[in-house]
C-alpha cells in the first residue's frame, strides 16, 4: 500500500510581520541593577524597560545575554504602569517568561506567545536569578509601529 507524503509545514519565525526594538543594558553592581530575584529583596531594582501602547496589540519580548557563558538564569515580568510608568504598588505580573521560572539557556527567556495587551502603559522587568553583572539583550516585538 502506498503511504502519502504531504508536504511539511513551515514554522514562522519569532517575531514575523511584527516591529522590533532592541534594548542593551547591563545588570551592574555600581549602579545598584545587579540584584538578582525576589529572594535577595531588591528585585524592582532590576533594569525596567517601559512602553505604552496607544491601542490593543500584540507584544512579544525575548531575554538574552549574548556575551555570558554558561547563559545566567533570566526572566523578564511584564507589569502594568501608571503614567510615570512606575509598576502599579501590590500588582501581580501580568505575565512572566516560564511561568516566572528562572531559566538558563542560550535562547534566553521568552514572553509573550499569544499575548495580547490592551491600550496603556507596562513596565517589564529584567532579572537574573543570582545577583551578577552581565549585559543584556532584550527584544521587543510589536504589532504596529505606530502603536509604541
Amino acid at each position: 500500500s502506498k503511504v502519502a507524503i504531504s508536504k511539511p509545514k513551515i514554522l514562522p519565525s519569532e517575531g514575523e510581520d511584527m516591529h522590533r526594538k532592541v534594548f542593551k543594558g547591563k545588570w551592574s553592581f555600581e549602579l545598584g541593577t545587579a540584584v538578582g530575584c525576589v529572594n535577595f529583596r531588591n528585585y524592582f531594582k532590576n533594569p525596567t524597560v517601559t512602553f505604552s501602547l496607544k491601542s490593543r496589540s500584540k507584544v512579544e519580548m525575548r531575554l538574552t545575554a549574548p556575551f555570558h557563558n554558561p547563559a545566567p538564569s533570566l526572566m523578564v515580568a511584564l507589569y502594568a504602569a501608571n503614567q510615570n510608568f512606575s509598576i502599579v504598588e501590590n500588582e501581580a505580573a501580568i505575565c512572566a517568561s516560564n511561568d516566572g521560572v528562572y531559566k538558563n539557556s542560550p535562547c534566553g527567556c521568552f514572553v509573550g506567545d499569544g499575548l495580547v495587551l490592551e491600550k496603556g502603559n507596562y513596565a517589564a522587568v529584567i532579572s537574573t536569578y543570582e545577583p551578577m553583572e552581565c549585559e543584556y539583550e532584550l527584544i521587543f516585538l510589536f504589532a504596529d509601529q505606530t502603536n509604541v
